[in-house]
Formats: structure tokens, sequence, C-alpha cells
């Protein structure tokens, strides 16, 4: 069993140049430096910073920005604290230049948090053009390649524009034509996309500092915020144009199946109990999934639906050849329980349970004599949901509808401190046999 990756956000800082504020290639010269704030720190909660001990941006949440700041030339002292508070989590003299931009980026994992200052190239760009530049602030990220392209490409076509940029490496600025662009990060040396832009406008006269972030909520969201030398910073979200999906083969009998979106094999070879990686499509379109007999292609069950994107699926196939292969599509919600809890949700996927099932989600050891099940009446392919519970020793059983005797149990199910699982109810095998709960880590 495979769990997915850590997911990554995009944040697009769009640095816009403001009368006054002199970039380098400004005739003017002023006493005055620009520096933008940006909270890249994972699990950060809201900072404060503090320029020679006066407080000058309150409540910076993680994956925002600010505007710039003006700050006197010379060497600067800033402190960086908990919002409200008075303990010091960075402090630092950063040396700034007269008319010169830069940004101070809060990086690392919020236990391990440090400054990332970095200059920024403010000249204007070129006539219907937009400068750039990637900073890769993923704490827990790998290096990465990053390709930008106009949206149609397909990235086995072409190399990559940057080669693994490691944690806290930031490009030189370019310069490109403004238009539509996409952008995707993938495993440095690989194809194997950990985030996908879909179109990103990158609106002529602006300066954009394209950040890689931590994204310790699930699916991963898109940033592009203007900063304009004072006003207050607009903000607009990109979902991660793609989606991810799970296979789980839970019919006793099938045949070694494979499956296919839209005509395109995505993986091969399962057999009952097998769980694929979640596996990147694009989506927000209605797709055909098929499944298909991995000897001879015969179609085995087919089913057509809406695949949002940023979004995270688990496909089962159940039942059995006789009857017809059932595939249910099952939504997962990705969100992080609050600290100190988990998420567990069941799918009923036993098709010879004809009457039903209860489902008790109880601490591990209970007696479930004398207790009301979790859900009752549970029927073939029902979706339970997702049950929040605190940390801690937990077992879910299935019993005969209105009965105790006991068809199955998940055994001791150590519940992970923001872990979310799913619980699959399936066949025994062979016929005859217990019945099992198969349970997935889903993050």
């Amino acid at each position: 069993m495979v769990t997915r990756t850590l997911p990554v956000v995009l944040f697009v800082a769009a640095l816009s140049l403001a009368a006054g504020c002199g970039g380098s290639s400004s005739s003017k010269t002023s006493s005055n430096a620009f520096v933008a704030f940006i909270n890249a720190s994972t699990n950060s909660p809201d900072l404060d910073i503090y320029v020679e001990d006066r407080i000058e941006i309150g409540n910076l949440s993680f994956g925002e920005g600010t505007a710039y700041s003006r700050l006197e030339n010379g060497v600067r002292n800033i402190k960086v604290v908990p919002s409200g508070t008075l303990q010091v989590l960075v402090a630092g003299d950063f040396e700034v230049l007269s008319g010169a931009a830069y940004s101070l980026l809060l990086v690392d994992n919020f236990s391990s948090i440090e400054p990332l200052f970095l200059r920024d190239d403010r000249r204007a760009p070129g006539a219907n053009s937009t400068r750039f530049t990637f900073v890769h602030a993923g704490a827990n990220l790998n290096p990465v390649d990053i390709y930008l392209t106009v949206p149609s490409i397909d990235i086995n076509a072409v190399d990559p524009l940057v080669r693994g940029i490691p944690f806290k490496g930031a490009t030189a600025f370019g310069e490109l034509v403004s238009d539509f662009y996409r952008v995707r990060a993938t495993t440095a040396g690989t194809k194997d996309i950990l985030y996908d832009s879909g179109a990103v406008p990158f609106v002529a006269g602006t300066i954009l500092s394209l950040i890689l972030l931590d994204d310790p909520v699930g699916p991963v969201a898109v940033k592009m915020l203007t900063v304009d030398g004072g006003a207050t910073p607009s903000s607009v979200e990109y979902p991660n144009a793609g989606s991810l999906l799970r296979i789980v083969a839970a019919s006793p009998d099938a045949p070694t199946f494979k499956v296919q979106i839209d005509g395109q094999e995505i993986a091969g070879g399962f057999d009952f109990k097998e769980v694929s990686e979640y596996l990147r499509f694009d989506g927000g379109e209605e797709r055909t999934i098929s499944i298909l007999n991995d000897q001879n292609s015969n179609l085995l069950a087919e089913i057509q639906s809406l695949l949002d994107p940023s979004t995270f699926f688990t496909l089962t196939v159940s039942n059995s050849t006789s009857n017809g292969l059932d595939p249910l599509l099952i939504i997962e919600d990705s969100q992080l329980p609050a600290a100190g809890f988990g998420r567990i949700q069941v799918v009923a996927l036993a098709h010879t349970r004809v009457n039903g099932v209860d489902v008790y989600l109880v601490p591990f050891g209970t007696d479930i004599n004398g207790r009301q099940p979790t859900a009752a009446d549970v029927q073939y392919q029902d979706i339970l949901g997702y049950y929040g519970r605190q940390i801690g020793d937990w077992e879910i059983i299935v019993t005969r509808p209105g009965q105790k005797s006991i068809l199955a149990t998940s055994g001791l199910l150590q519940l992970g401190d923001q872990k979310i699982h799913t619980a699959l109810f399936i066949e025994p095998t062979p016929p005859g046999t217990n019945y099992a709960l198969q349970v997935l880590n889903d993050n």
C-alpha cells in the first residue's frame, strides 16, 4: 500500500512597479529600500514582523505575502514572532540598499523556521512582457524540475526550464511575452508531476515570484499575489489542475485487470485486494473509466464521471464476474483533521451481504454488547463518509444487522495525529471464510 505524495502549492506573488517606489532602472535616488515579507513556513501560525523593534507587519498567515514596506537604507534589525507574543523566532540584521527591492521569506517547517532573503529585480519588463523568478520554499519537498510552457504542451516532449532546484534555491529573473502559461513541477530528473497550475495569466508589466510551498492541508492551490509597492495586495487562487486516482481490486474472482481513462491505460496487473498508488491525470472533464481483462483486453466494466480538478478519488472494483463487476468512484475528503484528531471512512463492498451489516467504530478492545452501532443497516456500496475521532487506538467491527455476531474486525487501528483512513468491508476469499476489513492510508 502506498500513501500519497505530499502535495505542493504554488504561491504566485506579482510584484508590480508603482510610481515613486523606484526600481533599479530608475534614475531617481532614494534613501528607501523596499522589502516584501512572505510567510512560507509550513504549519506556521500567523506571524508579526518587527523592524527596529517596531511592528511592521501583523498577522501574516502561511502562504501570504505583503506589499513592499519602505525601509530606511542601511542595516536593519528584523525580528519575527508568533502574532501577539514576544517569543522571538527569527532575529537578524539585514543590509538593504537605497532604491533596491527585496523579498524576505520565512521558510522551513515552523519548528525550524528561518529567513531566506532575496534581492528582487524590479526593472520594468519590456513591452507586453512579464518578468519572473522561481523559488523553492517547500521544506518537505525534494529538488524539483520546473516546466513553464503554453498550456497545451505535453512535458514529455520538452525539457524543463529549471533542473533540480533545491529547497531554498532561487533562479535568476527571466522574461517572456505576456500570455497564459502553465507551470508544472516534477520530481527532479523525472516526468512525475508533483504540481500542475493549469493556465495562469502572466499579465503585462508584472514581475512574478513563483514560490513552491508545502501544502499541509491537501489538494494543491495556487495564489497570485499582486504587490504594488504599498497598496493592499490582491490574490487569485488557482487549483491544481491535476486529479489523483487510487484503484482497489475488491472482487474475489475477477481476472487480473487493467484500467483505462478515455482509452489510455493508466495502470494494470490488479488482483484481489491490490491497491495502487495515487495516479495523476488531468481533471476537470467528464471521463470514461474502463476496467479491462489484462490478458485479452475484454471490457469488464465501465463508468463515466466528472473528475473534478484538485481532488483525490478511490476507484473500487467489486462484486463477482457472474453478477457483473461494479466500479465505485469515491470522492475523498483530503482536508486535514484538527490537531489531535484523525478521520476514518467506511465503505461496504461485500456484495453477498444482501441483508446489510451494522458497523461499529469503537475504542480498541470495546465490548460491543449493549452498544448501538455507529451505522446500522449498511448496504452494499454504501459510503459512510468520515468519522472524526481523537488520536489513539480504535477498532472497526462489522456485524450482522441487529445482531452482535461479528463478520469482520479491523483489529487494532492506531489513529495518528491528523491521519485519514478508508476502511473497505470486502468479501471473504476463499468463499466460506471470514469477511475482511482492508484499511487504507489516505495521507
